[in-house]
């Protein structure tokens, strides 16, 4: 008898180790989307100055940010090649010269008049320099990715303002919290007149300097880690759960939710979702 329970019971074991090997293995073994803490990530842009009078205190440097925006962040800490970012900003969302703006890119919060402020406002939106209306949508799509180190990697990606694509080099510091959650911080510059802006001159004597710094802070976390744990992005559904299905089909219904979230040649090709 004791030999007949123990027959019945071996399946059943077996079963449920080749089903915790499936969901396991290399499913979720592919880049993972984060899900970013926008409380804490922010995109920023600081202007310089220039002319004859910068150096005597005349103009201001500035600090823009972006309040609008979208980061599909595509990561794996074991194969950082095959990770993938596409980041969309609203245009007409960029804010210049607030006090959080400002200290967010290392500047004094204290900047120009409020009626200042509305007037750069609307000349940086305006058609002769970001054209908002005709260009509603900044964005960075990432091509290659090269580890440098395990604490920072290059990402190569096409910028494109205006509708203008660019290609930029952004150094990012990559700071694990543990193996769930990443921070990635880093600045990069890049030239008005690369997407035909002229910069801002008062007389010749103060000038806006054509390099502007982008300055960008992520704090991500799995987004298979935060719904199993009902964390910030929503609590794990039943529509999220393979229930019913054989072992074969969890395994690939898995695959295929982690390709439609973080398909690395989907992002790579730009096809992401981006909003």
């Amino acid at each position: 008898m004791i030999e007949r329970r123990l027959l019945f019971r071996l399946p059943r074991r077996l079963f449920a180790f080749q089903l915790l090997m499936l969901i396991s293995g290399p499913a979720l073994a592919e880049p993972t989307r984060l899900v970013v803490d926008r409380e804490r990530s922010y995109i920023g842009v600081r202007t310089g100055k220039g002319g004859l009078l910068s150096a005597f205190g005349v103009g201001h440097r500035h600090g823009i940010s972006a309040t609008e925006w979208s980061a599909n962040i595509c990561f794996d800490p074991q194969n950082i090649p095959a990770s993938s970012v596409v980041i969309t900003v609203s245009t007409a969302s960029l804010r210049i010269d607030t006090s959080e703006a400002r200290r967010r890119v290392g500047l004094d919060p204290k900047g120009p008049s409020p009626k200042d402020v509305q007037e750069i406002q609307e000349k940086m939106l305006a058609s002769q320099n970001l054209a908002a209306e005709e260009h509603p949508d900044i964005q960075f799509r990432s091509i290659v990715v090269h580890p440098n180190n395990e604490e920072a990697f290059l990402m190569c990606g096409s910028l494109s303002i205006r509708g203008q694509p660019q290609t930029v080099s952004l150094p990012v510091a990559l700071e694990p919290v543990d193996g769930q959650r990443y921070h990635f911080s880093g600045k990069f510059p890049i030239k008005q007149s690369s997407y035909g802006i002229k910069p801002e001159s008062v007389a010749g004597v103060v000038n806006v300097n054509d390099e502007l710094a982008v300055y960008f802070d992520f704090h991500g976390e799995d987004l298979w880690e935060v719904r199993s744990l009902g964390g910030p992005s929503r609590p794990f559904q039943d529509s999220d759960r393979p229930d019913g299905l054989g072992v074969a089909s969890i395994r690939s219904t898995l695959a295929d939710k982690a390709g439609s979230i973080c398909g690395t040649h989907q992002f790579a090709q730009g096809l992401g979702p981006t909003r």
